[in-house]
């Protein structure tokens, strides 16, 4: 398995302005009206043999509201996933660590 993990940065969307996304392998300097997500990925070597990979991410915003999911539920959605789809999902939910414009790893 290859490993790879890097942040994907989200800019709030202004009255004349869509939304934007950046890519960075490093830890990132955020605007005040950015956000960061840290992905971490575990791919086969196979997979750069054949590249089908494709990822469709949609994030509603009833889903941001509770600050703190159930082990239950966390342990549900793994589940599904897994038998849905054979891959092995993790979910870690961690605290706010963004301080001073940074993430840290």
């Amino acid at each position: 398995m290859d490993r790879i993990a890097f942040y994907l940065i989200f800019k709030k969307p202004t009255r004349y302005a869509t939304p934007t996304v950046r890519l960075t392998k490093g830890c990132p300097s955020l605007d005040r009206k950015e956000i960061a997500m840290k992905i971490k990925m575990e791919l086969p070597g196979i997979l750069f043999e054949q590249p089908q990979l494709e990822a469709n991410i949609s994030v509603e915003e009833s889903s941001i509201v509770p600050k703190v999911i159930a082990p239950e539920t966390i342990k549900t959605i793994q589940d599904s996933i897994e038998q849905s789809s054979g891959i092995r999902l993790e979910i870690v939910q961690k605290q706010n660590e963004l301080k001073d414009n940074s993430i840290k790893d």
